[in-house]
């Protein structure tokens, strides 16, 4: 069996009413104290998938052994509120300061934009809560996502550099 508590990330208060399964078909959904409980899980390797309203889908992977019972606790995090937008704008340089006109900002399962002569992009309508950005150039490597923080009907700025 697989058992273990939910619990919001930001506050460490339990969740009532997650939905949990197995990748196996086994199903609970958690408490008030935020515990649930999956009997007759076959051993292996399986995946649990966590679900609740308001609150980012999560997926853990543990082992199960024969007549055991495996603990499995796992933070979730809020899904931003009211599903508002923001704005990121910045600028792209090189490692040494010269602007790179032609660069993509992606914002990860989002909008882009390009960078103008200026080295400057500015993308719209970007969701509110933490988002990951990628830049790219045909003459550099991609960066590693960064993240940063949108707020509903603000301007966020995110200068980039990019490195050979």
């Amino acid at each position: 069996s697989i058992t273990g508590i939910v619990t919001d990330t930001g506050s460490g208060a339990p969740i009532q009413g997650v939905a949990v399964s197995a990748d196996t078909g086994q199903g609970d959904t958690t408490d008030a104290a935020g515990s649930y409980m999956l009997a007759a899980v076959p051993t292996g390797s399986r995946t649990v998938t966590f679900n609740a309203a308001d609150y980012d889908s999560t997926a853990l992977s543990t082992t199960v052994a024969e007549d055991a019972t495996s603990t499995l606790n796992v933070s979730m995090t809020p899904t931003p509120v009211g599903g508002g937008t923001g704005t990121l704008k910045g600028t792209v340089k090189n490692s040494s300061g010269a602007k790179i006109k032609g660069a993509v900002v992606q914002v990860v399962g989002g909008a882009s934009a390009t960078t103008n002569k200026g080295s400057k992009y500015s993308v719209q309508t970007v969701a509110e809560g933490q988002q990951f950005i990628i830049a790219s150039h045909a003459d550099y490597p991609d960066t590693d996502p960064i993240a940063v923080t949108i707020t509903a009907g603000a301007t966020a700025t995110l200068n980039i550099t990019l490195n050979p």
